[in-house]
């Protein structure tokens, strides 16, 4: 019993070497997702900062008013 392998059998190196991006790729995954969560989290603390900083500044500004 004999095997006959024929070139196109074997991946090409261009093949490896897109298969190996590509499993890199998916190994970063959870990485990126955890950097693109840290990263919408510090934009919702800093909205939240803002919205803070709108309300103190129309409290200010009613109070002001009612004064007269």
């Amino acid at each position: 019993m004999a095997l006959n392998w024929t070139k196109h059998d074997l991946p090409t190196r261009q093949e490896k070497e897109a298969a190996a991006k590509k499993q890199q790729e998916h190994e970063q995954l959870p990485d990126r997702v955890a950097e693109m969560e840290d990263a919408l989290c510090e934009q919702d603390a800093a909205n939240e900062e803002r919205l803070a900083a709108i309300e103190t500044a129309l409290c200010e500004l009613d109070a002001a008013l009612n004064k007269e």
